[in-house]
């Protein structure tokens, strides 16, 4: 009998066809030796599965057990929830299917969590990197001992959502989310398996990098928007923050809101600059000049959007950036 604890790796796949094999070779290749792999399709209509059965019998040559689970395409929180409703593992994983696991990742975070019994979930280092695995950044929170890592997953300071970083307890999870359910939303799963962690329990940190995170110049999150479309985007995360709040603290809930409006109003205010809508910028300005947040940026994009030459400049730029982007997108 085993005597490591299983550990579930949750992990979606949207049309994964291009990177995932190289995201099953660092499953296979992981030292620890009782996992549990639930891997969901949701909806691909590429290669995906011929790829994930193609590495079947690699799995049962290492006793990882494998669980493949096919869904219409609903998103990643939903295709989360569809995994959460297997885990039978004492801890929970859910790297991304373009990433890369380093071989340790699992057996050091286990290691760790079973070493340190006041921690309920972990975090590691990272290196971010380009499709071509060429290392851009580091990514490391400089973690002290009077931190609030709730309170800078909400405002999303000095941390990093690459799911990869993070293995929870799952008996601990389940305790503050007995749906062993996310909120079903375009985005923010990772805030969803983070923050009732980092409310109620204590996080421990191994200085080491051990995950590859795949930062995709073109991908949905970093494409070029118009102004609508990026103000509806900051309005799903605000909302689901919000609801977040709600559902997760106590006493504390309206300071966390107040947080939360402040941040998105920075955001809006940076838009309207972006995007030289004075009355929004204006509306906003006003705002955090009234509760006393205003910040050095934020006069400035004020001063820009005031001026009609440093204005229409910036404009001007962007207009023949997105050009370039394109031109370099067709050849």
């Amino acid at each position: 009998m085993n005597g490591n604890p299983l550990v579930s790796i949750i992990t979606p796949c949207y049309n994964g066809e291009k990177y995932l094999a190289r995201f099953l070779d660092s499953i296979v290749a992981q030292t620890y030796d009782n996992l549990e792999f639930i891997f969901i399709n949701d909806g691909s209509v590429d290669k995906t599965e011929n790829i994930f059965n193609s590495y079947i019998s690699k799995f049962k040559d290492k006793n990882i057990k494998y669980r493949y689970v096919k869904q219409v395409n609903q998103g990643q929180a939903a295709a989360i929830n569809a995994g959460l409703k297997y885990v039978s593992g004492k801890y929970i994983t859910w790297p991304d299917s373009d990433d890369v696991l380093y071989s340790e990742n699992i057996s050091k975070k286990v290691e760790f969590l079973e070493k340190n019994q006041d921690c309920s979930f972990v975090m590691c280092q990272a290196e971010a990197v380009d499709v071509n695995m060429k290392q851009l950044y580091t990514m490391k929170r400089q973690h002290t001992n009077n931190e609030n890592l709730f309170k800078d997953l909400v405002v999303e300071n000095n941390v990093f959502f690459a799911p990869g970083l993070y293995m929870i307890s799952a008996d601990a999870f389940f305790k503050v989310n007995s749906k062993k359910e996310i909120i079903v939303s375009k985005t923010g799963q990772n805030w969803q398996m983070l923050l009732p962690m980092a409310y109620h329990y204590k996080c421990g940190y191994i200085d080491e990098i051990l995950y590859k995170y795949v930062v995709h110049r073109g991908s949905h999150s970093r494409s070029a928007r118009d102004y609508a479309s990026e103000i509806e985007r900051f309005s799903h995360h605000e909302n689901l923050l919000n609801q977040l709040m709600d559902d997760i603290c106590k006493d504390d809930c309206s300071y966390f809101k107040g947080l939360i409006k402040e941040k998105y109003s920075h955001i809006r205010l940076k838009l309207a600059w972006k995007y030289n809508k004075k009355d929004a910028l204006k509306k906003e300005y006003t705002y955090l000049e009234s509760i006393g947040k205003l910040n050095e940026l934020d006069k400035k994009y004020y001063r820009y959007c005031k001026s009609k030459v440093v204005c229409g400049a910036y404009q001007l730029c962007r207009r023949l950036w997105h050009l370039y982007q394109g031109l370099v997108r067709r050849n």
